[in-house]
């Protein structure tokens, strides 16, 4: 009880628990490109050093799921020089599937063993792996894309898989 100008408040701390709770969930944690392969992890992966070329400007996280890239590489005046993209999906298991089921082009290497499912596209030289609510798509090398090889990016997708 409070006696100010004259007035008496009283002050309760009583809780009603009979209403009915409007209390949203606590926010979800996503995974982030960046987060799950840092540029220390692109350093294990890579001679030269490499450089963090992006932190993802066009990241999108909302609506329950996030989308995010990151991309390591040197700078420099090559046409092809080395680079590193990562890109990562984490929403539902339901949604991240339907995405990576979306990117396959026509004739797509199945890859064994890693994730849930994985398969390599010759067209973009890009690995997309689906492991539960996370559709990864990984694209490394030098070169001209259509010429890359898919070893660089399964090793890598093993390294990031294994923080998922």
């Amino acid at each position: 009880m409070l006696i100010f100008g004259g007035f008496i408040y009283v002050i309760s701390s009583t809780i009603n628990t009979d209403l009915p709770s409007t209390a949203l969930p606590p926010a979800r944690l996503y995974k982030v490109a960046c987060e799950v392969f840092t540029l220390q992890d692109a350093k294990i992966f890579s001679e030269p050093i490499i450089e963090k070329l992006s932190a993802g400007g066009a990241n999108t996280i909302a609506d329950g799921k996030a989308d995010t890239t990151c991309s390591y590489g040197l700078i420099s005046n090559t046409k092809f020089p080395l680079s590193i993209t990562i890109k990562l999906h984490d929403s539902t298991a339901e949604i991240a599937k339907e995405k990576f089921q979306q990117s396959k082009s026509a004739f797509p290497i199945t890859v064994q063993d890693l994730g849930q499912d994985a398969h390599w596209q010759t067209d973009s030289a890009q690995l997309n792996v689906l492991k539960g609510q996370y559709w990864l798509v990984v694209s490394a090398g030098a070169g001209d894309p259509k010429l890359r090889q898919m070893d660089l990016p399964v090793r890598i997708a093993q390294h990031i898989l294994s923080k998922l």
